[in-house]
This record gives C-alpha cells, sequence and structure tokens, in this order.
C-alpha cells in the first residue's frame, strides 16, 4: 500500500460473524444496516472488526448464497481483522428488483477493496461507525504502510 496517511481507516464497523468472511473471503460486497453512513465516509477506507456474537442465521445465509463458504477460513473474535473502502450507500426497498442478493437493506453499505490484516488486532468493539482508539491506529499503520 502506499505511504499515504488518508489509507489508514479512523473507524470501524463491528460486524456479526460469519459476515466479515463473506466480505473478506467471498462474493459480499455490501453491509447491511437500518441507517446510512455519514456522506463524510464516502470514499473512505473503514476497518472491519468481528464481534464476539456468531449468528447461526446468518450461517445458513451465507452458505445459501455461497456454497464455498470455508469453515475454516474464521477470523477470530473481537478483533479488527481487515479494512474495505466505503464507496457509497443506496436504500433497498421493498418490491423493488433484487439486483444484489446480498443487499437486503434497509441501507446497503456499497463496500470495495476489501483487504485482510496479517495480525488481526485484538479490540473491544462498538455500535455503530466508531472511532479507532490511538494503539489500533498505530496497528494499521505498521501493517498498511
Amino acid at each position: 500500500m502506499s505511504d499515504d496517511n488518508s489509507r489508514i481507516p479512523t473507524h470501524a464497523l463491528s460486524l456479526w460473524q460469519p459476515w466479515t468472511e463473506a466480505i473478506f473471503y467471498g462474493p459480499k460486497r455490501v453491509e447491511n444496516r437500518s441507517w446510512a453512513p455519514p456522506k463524510t465516509f464516502h470514499g473512505k477506507r473503514l476497518a472491519l472488526h468481528t464481534a464476539k456474537k456468531y449468528d447461526d442465521w446468518s450461517d445458513n445465509f451465507i452458505r445459501a448464497l455461497w456454497p464455498e463458504f470455508d469453515d475454516a477460513k474464521r477470523f477470530p473474535a473481537g478483533h479488527i481483522v481487515g479494512i474495505v473502502t466505503l464507496t457509497g450507500s443506496r436504500r433497498v426497498r421493498e418490491g423493488q428488483p433484487v439486483t444484489d442478493p446480498w443487499a437486503c437493506g434497509p441501507c446497503a453499505w456499497e463496500l470495495a477493496d476489501p483487504v485482510t490484516l496479517a495480525a488481526p488486532i485484538p479490540i473491544r468493539g462498538a455500535q455503530g461507525l466508531w472511532a479507532l482508539p490511538p494503539n489500533a491506529l498505530a496497528s494499521l499503520r505498521d501493517q498498511l504502510i
């Protein structure tokens, strides 16, 4: 990666497992939330964090869309595991044609350029979009620059 510090994310988003695996190893390029991200984050990098909760319903949903899902590629819970670029977001409305089966809304955050970290960073997550503390920023900088 470039040595440009603007490539280092300043904020993170926690996802229940196994959604992070579907983003970094699979075909999922959206994250569904009930709220839209602030427009100031469009075009910026975000760190993705694996929450400690494992959602069995999501596991079944992922396997239906991505049969190649591999249990051996699980990320550790409670870690920042990679970064993505938030390219935008869109509302998903009932009755509209589905062009992306991963986008079930009500707001689909559009993601690009997923990059896993060589050394996941242990950290307590939070709800919503949360600011990374200085120690996590330093760990990210060490791995990305």
